[in-house]
């Protein structure tokens, strides 16, 4: 019987430990789309605004944010969380946030890079480039 127990309460706890890496897995993915999303709409919204009135987006992130008027609640990534802003071309920019962690990883473990380039998103593998290293 005290065998019986014992190999229910390990499957029990296989179980619930399952559940918890599971949960915690969905709620990273669930901060990093929501991080995105922010970075997209919000972020990129604002150099984008001046690119569509001027042409050409910022050198800085600074600037457009400036040009654009707009309060935002804190710097950095939607979680106030470092974030670099690249000109790649007269339409073209890149986001790299360092994520969670708050630590430039080069692009690798937890950061996000986004790039925006020909009118559309993409997000780039956490590979770094060779321009990166």
């Amino acid at each position: 019987m005290a065998n019986k127990t014992l190999k229910l309460t390990s499957i029990l706890l296989t179980i619930v430990g399952t559940a918890i890496v599971a949960s915690c897995q969905q709620n990273r993915d669930l901060r990093r789309s929501r991080n995105v999303a922010y970075l997209k709409d919000v972020l990129g919204g604002i150099v984008l605004e001046h690119r569509d009135t001027n042409g050409e987006v910022f050198a800085s992130f600074e600037q457009s944010h400036t040009a654009s008027g707009i309060v935002l609640d804190q710097r950095g990534d939607r979680f106030g969380r470092p974030l670099i802003y690249y000109k790649l071309g007269p339409e073209s920019f890149k986001f790299h946030a360092f994520g969670p962690n708050g630590t430039n990883d080069n692009g690798g473990k937890d950061d996000i890079i986004l790039i925006y380039e020909a009118g559309q998103w993409a997000e780039r593998d956490n590979a770094p480039l060779p321009s990166d290293i």
